[in-house]
């Protein structure tokens, strides 16, 4: 299995719990296709490059998926 680094955001104005589920969502994913979570990180808000879809910030979360590629 190849381990992959993965960063998704979320909206700013999502509330810390949502952020939390969307990260268990993605383990359950994860796991659910053969694949381990080896590290996660919760980089909290912080400030995009370029606007996406008129927001400024994002909540940020970083995941390391040890895990085959059909699974990602």
């Amino acid at each position: 299995m190849a381990l992959y680094e993965h960063v998704f955001l979320a909206r700013q104005d999502a509330s810390a719990q949502q952020v939390e589920d969307l990260t268990a969502q993605m383990t359950a994913i994860a796991e659910g296709l053969g694949g381990k979570v080896v590290k996660m990180e919760n980089w909290g808000v912080r400030s995009l490059t370029y606007r996406m879809n008129k927001n400024r910030k994002a909540h940020f979360v970083l995941m390391n998926i040890d895990a085959p590629s059909a699974a990602i």
